[in-house]
């Protein structure tokens, strides 16, 4: 009983952690762009354009959490491009184009792609250093959290 309920409570935990990463990466994302945007001089950004970023960023994160938890371990040409845009930090973001597009048009930091899908299901990478120096930041984190989580499970 009380083995079933550290278990219980030791995955709890773990995805509170995950989490904060999470909202942790989301704020430093978003706001490093929100900054640039201030800095140029630029329109500030609509409501949906954060919306958009909001779901890029959280597309960046589930993408590396997934192949950290699960992985992309079929050979299909989905599961081969999903690993390689976890590596290179970008994200396939769906029938999306026009709204990234028109918030690249804004802010300038994003690579946007339709060779391996059209635009059924577009590629959206980062071009901008510091953005990608906070997602792999963000990345190392859920590494190190899922290694502390494998250590622990290993000496239970």
């Amino acid at each position: 009983m009380y083995n079933t309920y550290m278990l219980i409570k030791n995955k709890e935990l773990n995805n509170m952690d995950k989490h904060e990463i999470y909202r942790k990466y989301r704020s430093q994302f978003i706001g490093y762009i929100v900054l640039q945007q201030h800095y140029n001089n630029e329109k500030p950004l609509s409501k949906t354009d954060i919306d958009n970023l909001v779901n890029l960023s959280h597309q960046l994160y589930r993408s590396k959490d997934y192949s950290l938890r699960v992985g992309w371990g079929t050979d299909t040409t989905y599961g081969i491009n999903r690993r390689v845009a976890v590596k290179h930090m970008g994200a396939y973001m769906g029938n999306y184009w026009s709204r990234y597009c028109n918030l690249n048009r804004k802010i300038g930091l994003l690579n946007i792609s339709t060779d391996d899908y059209g635009v059924e299901n577009v590629y959206v990478s980062l071009l901008d250093t510091r953005l990608e120096k906070i997602t792999k930041e963000m990345y190392q984190e859920l590494e190190n959290l899922y290694k502390d989580a494998t250590t622990k499970k290993e000496c239970a």
